[in-house]
């Protein structure tokens, strides 16, 4: 078994499909996920999933932890002359979601344990819809499924 930590989704900017995950509603939709977390002591997921639910004969690893974080801002230098190609002091800071996720020793698992990790992704499994303006209203959060980074959406 291998635990790795990956960022699962960028925050507040659309992505390839025009959709935009908030952090509010992710935020909000995580409360019952992480409760299934502690109850449970971990959430199964899928390699590559084909159905919404989650089958224990493709499980291939466990979410552990799931949270949201911002980054900090860099400082800018104003003592340095060259201190305007710096950062951007009015852009947003990135925010994600980040996951911490035990690779299983099961068939999928050990699937997974031979690619390269920058071949993968983490993404939600989750029910909701698309607003007109392209943000996300989550239902529930199934669960959190690694896929090949040349199928994602990012």
């Amino acid at each position: 078994m291998k635990t790795i930590t990956k960022e699962v989704i960028p925050l507040n900017i659309k992505n390839k499909n025009g959709r935009i995950y908030t952090r509010e509603v992710v935020e909000n939709a995580l409360k019952d996920f992480t409760e299934r977390i502690d109850k449970y002591k971990g959430v199964f997921g899928e390699f590559e999933p084909s159905r919404a639910e989650i089958s224990l004969s493709d499980v291939s690893h466990t979410i552990n932890r799931v949270w949201t974080e911002e980054e900090t801002p860099q400082e800018i230098d104003l003592d340095d002359e060259n201190w305007w190609d710096g950062p951007d002091p009015f852009e947003k800071p990135k925010c994600s979601l980040w996951a911490e996720i035990t690779i299983l020793d099961t068939p999928s698992g050990k699937m997974i344990q031979e690619f390269d990790e920058e071949n993968f992704v983490v993404r939600p499994r989750s029910t909701g819809r698309v607003n007109a303006d392209g943000t996300v209203s989550i239902g529930k959060i199934i669960t959190f499924d690694i896929i090949n980074k040349s199928d994602d959406a990012w």
